[in-house]
């Protein structure tokens, strides 16, 4: 019972992760060049999914293995390295990540359903000129600041 919810549980984490992407990929898939453009995320989402799920047991298990403790949350595990380029460049890809990510799962949707509402007034860039200055100006870091604020957050999803 036990390794069967653990498994379904993993397979849940795996999902999560790529199903913003994959529920957008039409919108990916209507500007390609050819009709087979698309195609090629249904391989490489589920390896997406499986390498980002994989990254923090790998990054905690080296954490353990180098400084004796395990660590998972990943400002503590960067705060370790002694090498100030180290730090950034570990930075560095995670906001780079993070920013792809947001991109592809937020801003194009976003923008390609706006520009249906005014053709003529709003393109798909000035849509994610739009949606990057409002998620910059509501403060969505605010909400995970402290776990009451992340609790009255979740709350409003009832």
């Amino acid at each position: 019972m036990n390794t069967a919810y653990s498994a379904l549980t993993g397979l849940n984490v795996i999902i999560g992760l790529f199903s913003s992407l994959a529920v957008n990929m039409p919108d990916f898939g209507r500007f390609s060049k050819n009709r087979l453009g698309g195609y090629h995320q249904f391989f490489a989402l589920p390896i997406i999914g499986t390498l980002g799920s994989l990254t923090p047991i790998f990054v905690t298990s080296a954490n353990q293995y180098i400084w004796g403790s395990f660590e998972w949350y990943m400002p503590a595990v960067i705060g370790n390295f002694d090498s100030r380029a180290a730090k950034f460049f570990t930075a560095a890809a995670f906001i780079l990540a993070t920013i792809g990510n947001q991109v592809a799962a937020g801003s194009y949707p976003f923008s390609n359903d706006v520009t249906g509402m005014a053709p003529r007034y709003i393109n798909i860039f000035r849509a994610t000129l739009f949606i990057s200055i409002f998620c910059v100006v509501s403060t969505p870091w605010n909400i995970i600041k402290n776990a009451a604020g992340l609790l009255a957050f979740l709350s409003g999803y009832r």
